[in-house]
């Protein structure tokens, strides 16, 4: 798998950000979503035994790498 990488001036973002509402909205709703998951990461480490924290692991590993295909709506 190859791999591109592209380095993006921060006031060119803002711009992006102000002009495209759309890449906006994908942009912010997946800095939410890895928000969410890294939450959870976190609050596992914390609080459940290593047990169920590899479960839950193993869980999530039938998703890796496929497109979310569910619908997220912000109030």
């Amino acid at each position: 798998m190859r791999t591109a990488l592209l380095r993006i001036a921060k006031r060119d973002m803002v711009r992006m950000l102000h002009e495209h509402p759309a890449f906006s909205d994908r942009l912010m709703a997946h800095m939410l979503t890895r928000n969410i998951r890294i939450e959870g990461d976190l609050v596992d480490q914390l609080f459940i035994s290593s047990e169920k924290q590899l479960a839950r692991t193993l869980l999530l590993l039938p998703r890796y790498g496929k497109e979310d295909t569910t619908q997220r709506v912000l109030p």
